[in-house]
């Protein structure tokens, strides 16, 4: 194992402010920096010291920090840099283990950390990947004047993972959670993407790189088969259409992507049959993911696989997720924050990043997710997220048609969980006993396994771990 050079470091917890201005110029890593740096900042003010933002000069003589955080209203901090030329970075943007990690366990992921990235120029592994990608992949996440004429096209047509229950508060006696392996990766290295300028005609012109404007009043809902799988996006939470009432598409969704659209009429009935669509902006030239992302992909993987159950693997995987929401990233609202870590109120108008490759790795994974979605009687879908299934039975009651997709590469499929006695609150949060050990266990997106959850406090400046209340049903079910 490469060694760590004697001025990195790793701290589970942050020290004291002065215990850092003493140490010689050196790279600290902090679990979760990003709660626990407010306290420090905090610190600095009751003992004198200088708190900049990340931008403009600073003093050449004197104590003080400078803060690299974002965010229209709360910090995301990623570094915190001294006077001394000491660098505290958060640990936990390279590493996927949400709870406080063993120094020991640090150092091995931060050996591979280094070796990925020696001089270590960036601070956040989404600047990792902007040292991996080639200058063409890099160049489409910058908007051409063409496409900052259609932005809406693209902010509204970029949509996240799909993710419902369809039998909520339930008691789902055996439950088995069918899993892809690396979605995301796999739609890369096998499918095209576009680049360029695109074209606007209007009308609709069918073109496997458009993105549709809808026109209001295209009426739509749920078929009896089908599945709610099209995000409404933007501001809004939810999948269009899961009530199973029918909904104004145009005004809903807006904008849609040829794959997407396609995902939907499998999926959702249209009143009187009609789509209208208003208008098509479509991309005429296209790039192979296997020429461009598998590369990437496949080192990223193999590493990956190489560490499998080791502290190591943590780091490939957070690289495994951050390559595609490279492409993802639609728009930067907030800027950074100012010297006296409050959120630059003067930042109104927002970084624009071109998420035009993003909308189609989201879109050929809801794709994917459609596909596996079918395999399975309908009514034995308890629900869904992004590349799971949650299927209602036991292991033995699989379709074969699922067990022939199982294996243990990118597309495949694998079991990621056997529960019983499962409730389901939304596809995100659930509870119910582990089939195998019978130990109880709750889920709930943003809580740690403790059962605690960070919330900002906006008049103290700082993160506070507050215990996420358990739904009543879940502290009165026994066996």
């Amino acid at each position: 194992m490469k060694e760590i050079s004697m001025h990195s470091l790793c701290h589970t917890k942050l020290k004291s402010i002065n215990e850092y201005f003493e140490l010689p110029p050196s790279r600290i890593y902090v679990c979760d920096l990003n709660h626990n740096a407010p306290k420090l900042i905090n610190e600095a003010r009751r003992n004198g010291i200088a708190v900049y933002g990340s931008a403009g000069r600073k003093p050449s003589a004197g104590k003080w920090i400078s803060v690299c955080a974002s965010g229209k209203f709360l910090p995301t901090t990623y570094w915190i840099k001294f006077s001394t030329g000491t660098v505290l970075l958060n640990y936990s943007s390279f590493d996927t283990k949400k709870e406080l990690v063993p120094e020991h366990e640090m150092k091995r992921v931060v050996a591979q950390l280094e070796e990925f990235e020696p001089s270590l120029e960036w601070s956040t592994s989404n600047r990792l990947i902007e040292k991996k990608i080639p200058l063409f992949l890099e160049r489409q996440c910058e908007l051409t004047n063409t496409e900052y004429k259609y932005y809406d096209y693209l902010d509204v047509a970029l949509r996240g993972g799909a993710n419902h229950v369809m039998r909520n508060q339930e008691n789902i006696q055996l439950e088995t959670h069918i899993d892809y392996h690396q979605i995301y990766a796999y739609v890369m290295s096998k499918e095209e993407f576009p680049f360029g300028d695109p074209i606007e005609v209007e009308g609709y012109f069918e073109h496997p790189f458009a993105i549709y404007a809808l026109e209001p009043g295209t009426m739509a809902r749920v078929k009896k088969d089908g599945y709610p799988l099209i995000p409404i996006g933007q501001d809004y939470t939810g999948m269009a259409g899961a009530n199973g009432e029918w909904f104004d598409a145009g005004t809903t969704l807006q904008f849609i992507s040829d794959v997407d659209l396609n995902i939907m009429i499998r999926n959702y009935e249209f009143k009187d049959n009609y789509i209208g669509i208003c208008a098509t902006l479509y991309y005429p030239n296209t790039f192979k993911g296997s020429e461009w992302f598998k590369p990437i992909v496949d080192e990223i993987y193999t590493k990956r696989k190489k560490y499998k159950g080791q502290p190591e693997e943590r780091f490939y995987k957070i690289l495994n997720e951050v390559l595609p929401g490279h492409f993802e990233r639609r728009s930067y609202y907030g800027g950074f924050w100012v010297k006296d870590f409050q959120p630059n109120k003067d930042s109104t108008t927002p970084h624009r990043y071109n998420p035009k490759i993003g909308i189609f790795i989201t879109a050929y994974a809801r794709r994917e997710l459609d596909k596996l979605l079918h395999q399975f009687p309908h009514d034995k879908v308890i629900g869904y997220d992004t590349d799971c299934v949650f299927f209602a039975g036991s292991r033995n009651a699989l379709p074969y048609s699922v067990l022939d997709m199982f294996g243990d590469n990118p597309g495949q499929v694998h079991e990621d969980g056997y529960y019983r006695n499962v409730y389901h609150k939304a596809s995100k949060s659930y509870y119910g006993f582990d089939a195998v050990t019978g130990e109880s266990f709750t889920k709930i997106a943003g809580m740690s396994k403790s059962g605690y959850a960070w919330a900002w406090n906006k008049d103290m400046r700082e993160y506070e771990l507050k215990e996420v209340n358990k739904n009543e049903e879940r502290q009165t079910f026994t066996l």
